[in-house]
Formats: C-alpha cells, structure tokens, sequence
C-alpha cells in the first residue's frame, strides 16, 4: 500500500488516507472483451484548490472538501455536491475544523483522486467510483462520532427543595438557585407558592431582586410552576370556581412575565364524588378559557401537566385543547404519567407524536413500584393491595426515558427539559443525596443516545 505524500505548505494538517482499491475490491477477474482501468492503490490531493474550484474525477474516487458532519447530512438526503457518481464536485475554502481526539484538519473530505482530469470512459468505470466512494465513506465517517448527549436545556425544580416529602431537605429560594448552578443545570423551575415564590409575598421589589439572581448566576427561569384546580369548590353551589381559579392564573402570569419566563405550568382538576363528570369537564373548559384571556394580558403561554385527574391520559388532553380553543394553552407532557397508566413503550412514543404540536415543556421524573400486601387472618393469607410509587435516579426506574426522548427528537421538540424530585427518593432526603440523584440526572442526559 503506498503511503500519503506529506501535506502541502499551503494548507494547514490534511487527512491522508491511501487506499489499496486492489485490495479493497479484490482483483477483477476480466471477461472476454472487457476493458476495466487499472485503479490507483493510494491517491492524494497534490494541491489545495482554490475556493469554488471543481474537476471532473475519471476513474476513482472524489469527495467533497466539506467537513464529516456536513457530508453526512448531505448524503443522507442525497445533495448534489457529495453523492457518489456526480460528475463535478465543488471544494469548498480549505477552513479549519476540530476533528476527534483534537486534531485539526481544513474542510474535509479532501480528494482522494489522481490529476488525470479526464472523464469517465464507460459504465464500469462510474460503477466501481461508486464503490470505491462508498468504501472511503466507510474509513472517513468513524473519525467523527455520532452526537450523544441531550440537545435540550436542562433544568432543576425547586420543588425538589421544598420539604414537601417525608425526609426532604429545604433550601431557600436563593439557596436553591445557587444549588442549581453549582450542579450544572441551565435553568431553573420555581414552584409559585410558599414557601418559595407566591404572588402574594413577593413584591415588585422581591421580583425584581429575584430576577437579578437569576441573571447574576446565568440561569434562566423556564417556567414558572403554577398549582391550580379548576373543579376546586365545585361540589358547593353558588361558588365562582371557573373565575377563582382564573384569576389566581392571572396573578401567577404577572408573576412569571416580571420573572422574565413566558411560560406557566396548571393543572386541569380532581375529580370531586357526587359531581357529574361533564359538569366538572364543562367547568374545567370553561376556566381554562378565562384564565388564557387573563394570561395572554402578560404574554404568556399556560402549560397543562397531564397531572390531575381530568384529562390526564393524553387523547383525552387533545379532546380538551380543542374544546379550548385558545392559541397560547398548550401541554406540558410527562412520560411518567402515561407509564403508570400502563402505556407500553411503543404507545408512549405514539404519545409523544400526538402531543408534539401541543408541547412546550416536559418534567421528568423516574419511579418504581412496591408492592404492598394486607394479611388477613381469617385466611392465613396475603391478599394484593395497590402499590406505591417512590422515586428513583433517572434510569433505574419503570419509564422507558430512551423511548421518551427519542420520540421527543423525532417529533422535533424544542423545549426544556426539568427534572424534579417530588415523592421519597431513593438514598433519602438529605441535601448530599438530592444533589447525588440531580448530577445523575444530568450525567443520564448527556450520555443520551438518541440514534
């Protein structure tokens, strides 16, 4: 195999990759009458050729000077200026761009063609180019990696500090934002009520100092997580549930727009004994109409979790969005949710594609189920109850996260991604293992493989 000549001046550090197509290929075996080139065993780019420069290529192979990731892209939707068999090739400037393992190579692929200059003579000719291309691709395309790793930002719900669960530390809002940046997270999601961030304590002043927080550790406020509850009241007459609950959803949108986030995270309601469900689903409409009205004051988009009871199984969530009918409603879809409801993997990610226009937002968690038996004397026996659901580290848990994200990236998300800690955790609930089960999650994100 001959080796790569050494690099021109002119150019910084080229790629060389000689190739024996003789021995690639193997030896062809030439019927009667055939006439097959004889193929260079390693050919090299002499010179770098000037912007926009091209060349026909005759019988071997030729690429484009664009580097790895965009040749790949280009191929795979067939562009013109990198598929196998075209007869002109454009080269790009020779620029520099970091290869694995930090080498520095100009645009690539470079050419890897005699100077003959002369066309293609015959079928057999374009044919083996093709393979020979092929073949070349097949060295070339390891040296770049396939991206892992997460492509959305990342954020930590302060409801994972609150001292809501059995066991649970507590940190202050402050104390909390600086737990998040220290942990690596881009943003936070700050749950909008005591003892963290209620409309009511918190002042214009409060605001605007909590917002300077956020800017003076580079964070961002995704959302602000709103508790709401549309049928709350609704079993007493006379009561105004739909505009309660409207304007406590006004108050927390001024909230999040002082905040600096354009985005509030509601629930639908729970479902009350006694009350006719269409009763309770009309009311549940009908406040979330009042309160996008309200929101929309401030320029900001309603998030629903699919959380509470109506409307929580995602078909029946589109049933309520288009009864809504109002352009900044939208979803905030778990993977949890649907999981403990039984989906199986390939009905999550169908999930995903039904949710997907409606999508702005999703909190992940991961769970696992403990059984729980009752004995009964009588019967010297144990007989099943319902089990209970407690909180694990992301991807030890019953939720297929794989499946989940690779949906998500199909369906072309664009949003946050908020992990929070909100049932009795795995480990405990001492500050040294709540910040232990938060760098799990991001280290579980950025080795995503989402192939």
């Amino acid at each position: 195999m001959r080796r790569a000549s050494t690099p021109p001046r002119s150019c910084p550090l080229m790629l060389r990759i000689p190739i024996d197509l003789d021995k690639l290929l193997g030896q062809p075996s030439h019927g009667a009458g055939s006439e097959l080139p004889s193929l260079p065993k390693g050919v090299v780019r002499r010179k770098p050729l000037a912007s926009g420069q091209a060349e026909h290529f005759p019988n071997t192979v030729l690429t484009t000077s664009r580097d790895l990731g965009t040749f790949r892209q280009e191929y795979a939707r067939g562009a013109p200026s990198s598929v196998p068999g075209r007869r002109r090739i454009a080269y790009g400037a020779d620029l520099e761009r970091p290869l694995a393992g930090g080498v520095r190579s100009p645009r690539l692929l470079d050419s890897l063609t005699n100077r003959g200059g002369a066309k293609m003579q015959s079928t057999a000719q374009r044919a083996i180019c093709r393979i020979a291309l092929l073949l070349a691709m097949s060295l070339l395309i390891p040296l770049k990696a396939l991206p892992k790793g997460s492509p959305w930002k990342l954020a930590l719900h302060s409801v994972s500090y609150a001292g809501v669960w059995r066991g649970q530390a507590y940190l202050d809002i402050d104390r909390f934002l600086e737990t998040a940046k220290s942990l690596g997270f881009d943003g936070v999601m700050i749950m909008a009520k005591e003892p963290h961030v209620s409309p009511l304590t918190y002042d214009d002043k409060a605001r605007a100092r909590l917002r300077a927080k956020l800017d003076e550790l580079g964070l961002e406020l995704c959302i602000l997580a709103g508790y709401t509850d549309f049928t709350g009241g609704i079993d007493r007459g006379g009561i105004p549930v739909a505009e309660i609950q409207a304007a406590y959803v006004g108050q927390l949108a001024k909230l999040a727009a002082d905040l600096g986030t354009d985005k509030l995270r509601i629930f639908t309601g729970y479902l009350r004994e006694g009350i006719p469900y269409d009763q309770q689903y009309a009311t549940v409409v009908r406040g979330l109409k009042l309160a996008a009205r309200e929101a929309a004051k401030y320029g900001v988009t309603l998030a629903i979790q699919n959380h509470h009871d109506i409307a929580n199984h995602h078909d029946e969530m589109i049933w309520l969005l288009r009864e809504v009918n109002e352009p900044n409603v939208k979803v905030a879809f778990d993977a949890w949710t649907p999981t403990l409801q039984g989906l199986s993997s390939q009905e999550l990610a169908q999930a995903v594609q039904k949710m997907a226009p409606y999508m702005v937002h999703t909190t992940v968690a991961d769970y696992i189920r403990l059984p729980r038996f009752r004995y009964e004397a009588q019967l010297t026996n144990f007989l099943p109850l319902e089990p209970v659901v407690r909180a694990v580290p992301m991807g030890t848990g019953i939720v297929d996260y794989a499946t989940f994200f690779k949906a998500l990236k199909k369906a072309g998300y664009k949003g946050w991604v908020a992990y929070e800690m909100c049932e009795v955790l795995e480990g405990g609930g001492s500050l040294e293992n709540l910040a232990r089960t938060a760098k799990q999650f991001i280290e579980y994100m950025r080795n995503l493989n989402l192939e």
